[in-house]
């Protein structure tokens, strides 16, 4: 089916243009632009050769190191320094120490790199490496420019890194030489101990000395504070004990405790007497417990008690005026006078206790009050002696402290161990960097990845049309056919009867299947007017060849030339228009069939070209003549074909495309500009042109690149592989199948 463009003022349909790209739009986007991507990578891979081949290469030794937290706990135990934690800013910490100046001056120090020409670019035939270090030795290298920019070259080939998130670090550093590598990256571990163990024995020094200073100091504090002491002691006659206090103070607590027990000691005699006064008042002092204890007691009462059971015996054998009775009597008597003369004896004795036990009790008292009176008097001064004790007292703790701490700290003088131990050393290795897979591994998708880039920028930027669906995205027509550019030097137009099975040929057979099958349910068109939107696009070459191809299929067709500003078909045809053109054709001069021309090569084409310039060309295009003359040619002709001239340097064609049963625009893919397409489509809509499509022309793809597999040998040996590109209404398609 035909397009009808009618006249409005609506925007070009271009919104679905570039907003996305779908999987066939971006392999059509790679086959144009593989060229770029291919050129791209293929500069990408040259340069890194080059570079690859020129770089000096460097081999990389690697020591591994760890912070071991492991402790000395035999002369670490109150160590000066503290262990190094092992969080993430400490470990970041100690790459920076690892990666120092310090540490790198040390190493070219030590190893005489700024005489080695690997490192120093003034080295002379002495900078012999790894030979320098005891030769400088006495002389101080260290601040000249020489010397720095060394230690810039150094670090400039240290890698320090922590692995992951353990206490483990590598360490290395690059040399031309492996063995060098080696020996650089183990003194450089070395010197990174060593100046764990250079801070911890200067920590130490310095802590050491600042003890010793401050005991010295303390040291004549302290006597002064004790000899205030002793002196305030002797001046106010205070006396200190053994167990620590005054004499006083410990007088007082005797005395106090010799009262108690002197009071209680009176009191129990006290009691005693009491009692015995009290029996002896009642006659019966002899029960008395004391009484009863007495010895010589004892034996009286023994006495009585023998006389008692004599004289019972008696009294039942004599009377009482019996002498032996009388007798009895007496003795009895006389024990009994003992008796009483011992109990008055002990209640004597008790009353001298309980009086001497008062006496004593009285001077305790007299004592202590002594003894307290002195105490008040003592307390004034003991509270002043209390506070210069104190004094002595903190003055001691500082200075016994402090020396104690000052003998720890020189007994660790010589027992400083580095916090990090190397737990593999470096070796030469047998590989250098930059290595050849891992370059051109990178090189190669960076190559590509940069085509791509540059293929899409390109294609971004490329206001042509490459692309059939570009077209119909943008313009809203279909592309009946993509037609290759010939590059075999065989001219296009003639290739249609001697390549019949180019890729050229072959586009324009499906462009003219494509135009004969337009519009389902009618008749082909007659009249096919070829424009195009500037010169330059192939309407002579693709006008040719559709005549021809349509003439071999034994039809009769009229090639007319309507480009009469630069016309070309004459000599693209090969014919002579000696005898007439179509200028004297429009102005009756000769009859028409005089002025048509036989192509040579298909008899049933006749060719009416322009012999002469034309005063008027779009008047002359525009007249009655010219309508008239199309339908005399389309009465004697089963196709008539008109080269027309383009449709926006001019304005020749306009009144052409309302006479023409069909316009076929075509653009030269990958030239013609957007603008100037759309610029063709305004012009044809203006016209109300019955438009069959477009024809994209001169392509460097082709076609029927992706079937040279089944063409074979027919197939053009020049043109590229491409898709064909061609599209049919599915109406017109049925229609032509049946």
């Amino acid at each position: 089916m035909s397009t009808r463009l009618e006249y409005q003022e609506s925007p070009e349909p271009v919104a679905v243009d570039g907003q996305s790209f779908d999987i066939p739009a971006l392999i059509g986007i790679l086959r144009a632009r593989w060229r770029i991507v291919a050129g791209t990578m293929a500069t990408v891979l040259a340069l890194t050769l080059v570079w690859f081949v020129f770089t000096q290469k460097t081999y990389n030794a690697t020591a591994v190191m760890m912070l071991d937290q492991r402790r000395n706990t035999v002369a670490d135990v109150n160590a000066v320094l503290s262990g190094i934690p092992t969080d993430t800013a400490s470990m970041q910490n100690q790459l920076q120490i690892i990666a120092s100046r310090k540490l790198a001056a040390q190493v070219v120090t030590k190893l005489g790199l700024d005489h080695d020409p690997e490192f120093s670019t003034s080295a002379g035939l002495f900078g012999v490496f790894g030979m320098r270090g005891a030769l400088d030795a006495a002389g101080s290298r260290s601040g000249t420019p020489q010397f720095e920019a060394t230690i810039d070259r150094v670090l400039k080939r240290l890698s320090v890194e922590q692995v992951g998130v353990s206490t483990t670090i590598n360490l290395s550093i690059g040399s031309t030489n492996p063995e060098k590598s080696a020996l650089l990256t183990n003194a450089w571990a070395d010197a990174y101990l060593e100046d764990q163990m250079n801070s911890k024995f200067e920590a130490t020094q310095q802590t050491a000395t600042w003890l010793a200073n401050r005991v010295r100091q303390l040291a004549p504090q302290v006597q002064a504070d004790e000899i205030a002491v002793q002196a305030y002691k002797a001046e106010h006659g205070i006396v200190d004990t053994t167990a620590g206090g005054s004499i006083i103070d410990q007088q007082t607590a005797n005395v106090s405790g010799q009262l108690i027990t002197a009071r209680a000691d009176l009191a129990q005699k006290a009691a005693l007497y009491g009692r015995v006064a009290e029996l002896k008042r009642a006659g019966r002092a002899a029960d008395a417990s004391q009484v009863v204890a007495s010895p010589l007691i004892g034996q009286l009462r023994i006495q009585e008690a023998n006389l008692t059971g004599q004289e019972a015996e008696l009294t039942a054998r004599y009377l009482p005026q019996h002498p032996k009775m009388i007798d009895l009597r007496a003795q009895m008597r006389d024990v009994r006078g003992k008796i009483g003369i011992e109990v008055n004896r002990v209640v004597e004795g008790l009353a001298n206790d309980v009086a001497v036990a008062r006496a004593n009790v009285a001077s305790l008292e007299f004592s202590l009050k002594q003894l307290q009176s002195q105490f008040g008097q003592q307390n004034n001064a003991s509270a002043k002696l209390k506070g210069l004790q104190s004094i002595a007292a903190s003055s001691r703790s500082m200075y016994e402290a402090l020396l104690s701490r000052l003998k720890e700290v020189q007994g660790q003088e010589g027992f400083a161990a580095p916090d990090t131990r190397i737990v593999s050393r470096a070796v030469a290795p047998t590989t250098a960097s930059p290595k050849f897979s891992t370059v051109f591994g990178v090189a190669i998708p960076a190559g590509l990845a940069l085509g791509l880039v540059l293929a899409f920028l390109m294609e971004g930027m490329d206001s042509s049309f490459r692309r059939g669906d570009q077209v119909e995205r943008s313009v809203g027509l279909r592309v009946l056919a993509v037609v290759p550019e010939m590059k075999d030097g065989v001219e296009p137009q003639a290739a249609v009867v001697r390549r019949a099975g180019s890729s050229f040929t072959e586009s324009i057979r499906g462009l003219n299947l494509s135009l004969m099958t337009m519009d389902a349910g009618t008749s082909p068109p007659k009249v096919i007017l070829v424009t195009s939107a500037v010169g330059g696009e192939g309407k002579t070459v693709v006008a040719a060849s559709l005549a021809r191809l349509a003439a071999k299929t034994g039809r009769k067709v009229a090639l007319v030339e309507a480009d009469f500003r630069r016309p070309s078909l004459a000599r693209a045809m090969n014919v002579s228009t000696a005898f007439g053109g179509i200028a004297q054709a429009l102005k009756g001069d000769l009859p028409v069939e005089r002025c048509m021309m036989t192509d040579e090569l298909l008899p049933g084409v006749s060719v009416l070209a322009c012999n002469e310039a034309v005063r008027d060309p779009s008047e002359t295009l525009a007249s009655g003549a010219m309508e008239a003359l199309l339908a005399n040619l389309k009465a004697k002709y089963d196709l008539v074909i008109v080269d027309a001239a383009p449709l926006l340097p001019v304005h020749d064609t306009w009144p052409l495309t309302r006479i023409a049963d069909a316009t076929l625009l075509l653009v030269h893919a990958g030239r013609t500009s957007r603008e100037d397409v759309l610029a063709a489509v305004r012009a044809l809509r203006t016209m109300h042109a019955r438009v069959a499509g477009v024809a994209l022309t001169r392509s460097a793809a082709d076609p029927r690149g992706a079937y040279r597999d089944y063409i074979g040998d027919e197939a053009d040996s020049s043109s590229k592989p491409h898709l064909l590109q061609f599209s049919i209404h599915p109406k017109t398609e049925r229609r032509a199948q049946s």
